[in-house]
C-alpha cells in the first residue's frame, strides 16, 4: 500500500459519503479520485476504489463513463488469479465483476467459486454474506445465473443459522474480537431481500423486519460501502421481479450440529471452529460460544479449540459427544477436550474433561453469557460492572430478559466472573464465567431455565 492510494481511499469515502448524505459532489473530484486509481500499487485498494465509483457513477446514470471503463480494463489487468481458499480474494473478483456488470460488460462466473459455500466459511460471516449479496447484483445486473445460483446456495446455507431476532447463530466459529453486528446485518439484509424477492420465500419476511437497517438510525451510522450498497438494492428490487422465480433448497449442511427442542437448542460444526457450540433458548442466544481457555483468561488467543477439529462425533437423541484439539500456548499443542453435550426441553447438561499427551497446563471451561446480571452466594453482579471476582459455589442464577436460567455444578467450585458490557468485541456477551478443569475429573455443568 502507498501512501498516496490509501489518502485516496479516505477522501473519495468522504465524498461519497456527501454524495449518500444528499450533497452534491463535484465531477472533477470523482474524476480525480478515478486518476489515482491508475497509480495505486496495491491492485486490491484499486478494486476497492473503482467498486465505489461504479456504484456511484450506477445511480447518476453514468456506469458506462469512457474515463470509468477505461479505468476498470486497467485494473482487470492488474488483479491477481482468483484463490477460493481465500474469502478477500473472492470478495475481491466479485466486486470487480459487479463494476464490469454495472457497465453492461461480461463477466466470468469460475466454476470453483461453489467450494466457498461451505460452514467453515461462516467464521467470517460478513464476507460470505457480502459476496453473496454481489453475486446477487452480478446476476440481476447482467441477468447471469450462474451467479443468481451461488448466491442462493449461500443465502441457503446462512438459512441454517438464523434466529427470529436476525442473528445468525455462527459466532462459536468466529475468533474472539472478529465480528461486527452491525456491518453483518446490514450484509444479511441486503442478501435475504435480494433471495427473498427471488424466490418468494416467505420465511424470510419475519428476518428481513428485524435486520432493516432504515429503523432505529442504523443507517446513517454505517459506512459508505454499505450505504451505497442499500441504495443498489433499491435498483436491483424492480429488476427481480421481472425475472424467473428460482426454486428454493434448504438442505441442511452435512458439518452441521444442531439438537433443537421448544426450549433448547444446541447449534455446533464437524468443521473449523473456535468454540465447541452454542446455546439458545426459546431462539434466543444464551450462550454465543464456550470452549476451554488456557490460563490466565483475557488472552483471547488461548480461547478455544486448534485443527484437526473431530469429524466424527456422536450424535444420537438429543445427545452429543465428541473430542477436540485445544489452542495451547505453544505451537503443537498437546491438549484434547471431550464434550458430552444433552440437550433437552427443560434443561441441557454438558459434561467435559481433558486429556493432555504431553503436559499439564492450567485450563478453564469458558462461557461467554449474555443476560443483565448474575446472583451468586447472595451477591449480584451487573453487566457491565468493574468487579472482577472469583467465588466458590454450586449454583449461579443468570437474570434474562424475563426468566432466570440456573448453573448448577456437580461440586463447590472457584467460578471466576468477568463483567464485560455486551460489547461486540465478545460477540455482543455480558460475561465471561470460568470453570476450573480439575486433572482426572469431569467438569459437569447443568442449565435449566426458571421463571
Amino acid at each position: 500500500m502507498n501512501t498516496c492510494s490509501s489518502e485516496n481511499g479516505s477522501s473519495t469515502k468522504a465524498l461519497l459519503s456527501l454524495y449518500m448524505d444528499g450533497k452534491n459532489v463535484d465531477t472533477e473530484d470523482i474524476d480525480a479520485s478515478l486518476n489515482m486509481i491508475v497509480s495505486t500499487s496495491d491492485p486490491y485498494i484499486a478494486v476497492d476504489e473503482l467498486y465505489l465509483i461504479s456504484m456511484y457513477k450506477y445511480l447518476l446514470g453514468e456506469a458506462s463513463a469512457d474515463k470509468l471503463s477505461d479505468v476498470a480494463e486497467r485494473v482487470e489487468k492488474q488483479i491477481p488469479p482468483l484463490d477460493v481458499l481465500n474469502l478477500k480474494s473472492v470478495l475481491t473478483h466479485c466486486k470487480l465483476n459487479l463494476v464490469n456488470a454495472l457497465r453492461s460488460r461480461a463477466v466470468s462466473f469460475p466454476s470453483e467459486m461453489v467450494s466457498i459455500v461451505t460452514i467453515s466459511g461462516l467464521s467470517e460471516l460478513d464476507d460470505l454474506a457480502t459476496i453473496s449479496l454481489l453475486a446477487f447484483f452480478i446476476g440481476v445486473f447482467s441477468d447471469n445465473s450462474k451467479y443468481l445460483a451461488l448466491a442462493s446456495k449461500i443465502a441457503e446455507l446462512i438459512l441454517n443459522f438464523m434466529k427470529d431476532s436476525g442473528e445468525v447463530d455462527v459466532l462459536f466459529l468466529h475468533e474472539i474480537g472478529k465480528y461486527s453486528k452491525d456491518k453483518c446485518r446490514v450484509s444479511v439484509f441486503i442478501m435475504m431481500t435480494l433471495y427473498e424477492k427471488l424466490t418468494d420465500d416467505d420465511r424470510v419476511q419475519k428476518y428481513l423486519a428485524k435486520l432493516d437497517p432504515y429503523t432505529g438510525g442504523l443507517f446513517q451510522t454505517i459506512d459508505v460501502e454499505k450505504r451505497m450498497l442499500c441504495r443498489l438494492l433499491e435498483k436491483a428490487t424492480p429488476i427481480c421481479c421481472t425475472l424467473p422465480k428460482k426454486s428454493r433448497c434448504l438442505e441442511e449442511p452435512s458439518a452441521l450440529i444442531k439438537i433443537e427442542t421448544d426450549g433448547f437448542s444446541y447449534v455446533s460444526s464437524k468443521e473449523k471452529k473456535v468454540g465447541i457450540g452454542s446455546i439458545s433458548y426459546k431462539g434466543d442466544i444464551i450462550v454465543p460460544s464456550f470452549a476451554p481457555h488456557v490460563l490466565p483468561l483475557g488472552k483471547s488467543d488461548l480461547y478455544g479449540l486448534n485443527e484437526p477439529i473431530c469429524t466424527n462425533g456422536e450424535v444420537k437423541d438429543g445427545n452429543i459427544k465428541m473430542w477436540n484439539r485445544v489452542k495451547s500456548i505453544d505451537s503443537y499443542g498437546s491438549h484434547h477436550v471431550h464434550s458430552n453435550v444433552t440437550c433437552t426441553e427443560k434443561a441441557i447438561a454438558l459434561e467435559s474433561f481433558l486429556w493432555s499427551a504431553e503436559k499439564d497446563q492450567e485450563l478453564s471451561m469458558v462461557l461467554f453469557l449474555r443476560g443483565s446480571s448474575i446472583l451468586m452466594e447472595e451477591k449480584r453482579y451487573q453487566s457491565g460492572g468493574l468487579e472482577r471476582v472469583l467465588v466458590k459455589t454450586s449454583r449461579i442464577d443468570v437474570q434474562l430478559t424475563d426468566k432466570v436460567l440456573q448453573i448448577h455444578l456437580n461440586k463447590q467450585t472457584s467460578v471466576e466472573l468477568i463483567p464485560l458490557a455486551g460489547q461486540e468485541f465478545f460477540w455482543n456477551s455480558d460475561f465471561i464465567l470460568a470453570f476450573p478443569y480439575t486433572s482426572g475429573r469431569v467438569l459437569s455443568l447443568e442449565l435449566i431455565m426458571g421463571e
